[in-house]
């Protein structure tokens, strides 16, 4: 309760009413799952369904998602919450979405628990089955990161700099993760082989992420300033280890 994650065009909110929120930029409510003042724990389970439970622990809204494959959750940067299988595919939605208006990327981290689905009625909105990921600040295989990239979050940023360094920083400027490749790295690639690479200004590799042949399909820059890489299947096969507690 209390959990919140913004795009540049809204914002997903669980509410200490125990409602969970969507807002437009101007704070419009988009969608919500109509549980204020009963909504207690909003849980994205192991069974892969996403459930709002009272305090007495009874099921008051779902997905209905519930054993069909479930892996992720995510809130996107184009404003839409989705539940997705391996490969990508959406079992559900917000139907919030909306044309990507910034450089910022918003997949948070998935919560997962073993409690048994009570299941309750719920309509799936109308949205693309398969909305889109944002074009900034996510790549996948065979993509070049240009010198001078940066993908900023509310709690810091991720740029490629001039001087040839990969550089995460918090808010305060500060680096809590690099490449340490300063006046040597030139390109960065996500290769087709799923590995993330730095290479120098004559092709030498100075760093990279050690994630080649894992069926590594999706490198982004999350908004809880972890950036990671994901294979087919939607498993994380490597992180920065920046991500906000």
């Amino acid at each position: 309760m209390g959990s919140r994650c913004e795009v540049p065009d809204g914002i997903f909110v669980f509410q200490f009413d125990g409602n969970a929120v969507i807002y437009d930029r101007n704070n419009v409510p988009l969608w919500n799952t109509e549980t204020a003042g009963t909504g207690h724990r909003f849980v994205f389970q192991s069974d892969g369904n996403l459930v709002m439970y009272s305090a007495s622990d009874a099921a008051l809204w779902n997905s209905q998602t519930h054993d069909q494959g479930a892996t992720l959750l995510i809130f996107q940067e184009d404003r839409n919450l989705v539940i997705y299988k391996p490969r990508w595919i959406a079992l559900w939605n917000s139907g919030t979405y909306v044309a990507p208006s910034s450089t910022r990327t918003t997949i948070p981290s998935t919560t997962t628990t073993s409690m048994t689905t009570t299941t309750s009625s719920t309509t799936i909105p109308s949205s693309p089955s398969t909305p889109s990921f944002p074009e900034l600040c996510q790549w996948t295989p065979g993509q070049e990161i240009v010198m001078g990239t940066q993908c900023d979050v509310a709690s810091g940023f991720f740029v490629f700099q001039q001087d040839g360094n990969v550089v995460i920083y918090d808010n305060n400027n500060v680096a809590l993760w690099y490449t340490a490749t300063t006046g040597i790295g030139n390109t960065l690639v996500f290769q087709t082989d799923g590995n993330l690479v730095v290479y120098s200004s004559s092709g030498t590799a100075v760093w990279n992420s050690g994630t080649q042949n894992q069926d590594g399909c999706l490198l982004i820059f999350q908004p809880d300033r972890n950036l990671v890489i994901y294979n087919l299947d939607g498993v994380a096969l490597w992180n920065t280890g920046t991500q906000v507690v």
